[in-house]
């Protein structure tokens, strides 16, 4: 079947067979791509869902289609949770193509005492709003069948504060601090049993030394990434690489 492929947004309509696509994802199959009735798609709900479908019927605002087969494929069994101070935009949007490509599970932005900027309450929601899309966008792209979830935006210490940010999990922040452990070593000496990750990324000024007391006591490895300073944005492709691999493709 052809690589074309849509989402499932919530306000997407699913009625047996049939399905009524959103605005959005009509707009861009029938006036971005041009596809008309009979074409087939891939519909992905982001949560392991795929439906193998033909258009019925193109509009640009409500497109239907015709479901021939379905498939829920099961959630990662290992987890991987991203803490990333939040960046400049277009650092942004590489970070989030690298969640989506490399399929983590969840991302949690946060505002850092090097922060560059920091929103309001209206900019929070606004900025939430364009990472979802570049999250549903993406997917469609890499063909990931799981969207990341992408938490509310909150301040680092009320982050490191929740219960849920669990001490018995294998937890790494990024670190420039001398004496921090190679990224490698601290994965492979700590992989028995372990079936979550947090990473922690911070900002290009770093997190400061109260922060990196924090992030001690909760429990938090702090890991060194290379012989030289990343950027953010690069930080967490590196980072994340070596988790997948390590990690979610270890037999431990």
């Amino acid at each position: 079947m052809a690589g074309y492929k849509t989402f499932l947004r919530p306000s997407s309509i699913i009625e047996g067979n049939k399905i009524i696509l959103d605005r959005d994802e009509s707009h861009h199959l029938c006036r971005v791509l041009r596809l008309k009735a009979n074409d087939p798609v891939q519909a992905l709900d982001g949560r392991g869902g795929v439906y193998w479908s033909k258009i019925v019927s193109a509009d640009i605002k409500r497109t239907e289609l015709w479901v021939e087969k379905q498939e829920r494929l099961n959630e990662p069994k290992k987890r991987i949770n991203l803490i990333i101070s939040v960046p400049k935009q277009k650092a942004m949007d590489q970070i989030l193509k690298a969640c989506v490509e490399i399929g983590i599970q969840k991302i949690q932005p946060v505002f850092s005492e090097h922060s560059a900027f920091i929103f309001d309450a209206k900019q929070s929601k606004e900025k939430l709003d364009k990472w979802n899309s570049a999250i549903i966008e993406s997917c469609k792209q890499s063909g990931c069948f799981f969207a990341p979830e992408i938490a509310p935006i909150c301040k680092l210490e009320d982050y490191l504060k929740q219960p849920e940010t669990a001490l018995d999990n294998l937890s790494l922040v990024a670190s420039l601090q001398e004496g921090s452990a190679s990224i490698h070593e601290v994965i492979q000496g700590n992989l028995i049993k372990q079936t979550e990750v947090h990473l922690a990324v911070g900002p290009e000024g770093d997190f400061s030394e109260r922060e990196y007391l924090a992030f001690k006591d909760k429990g938090f490895h702090a890991v060194r990434l290379g012989k030289n300073v990343l950027r953010s944005d690069t930080a967490v492709t590196y980072s994340l690489s070596v988790v997948d691999q390590m990690f979610c493709f270890s037999n431990c």
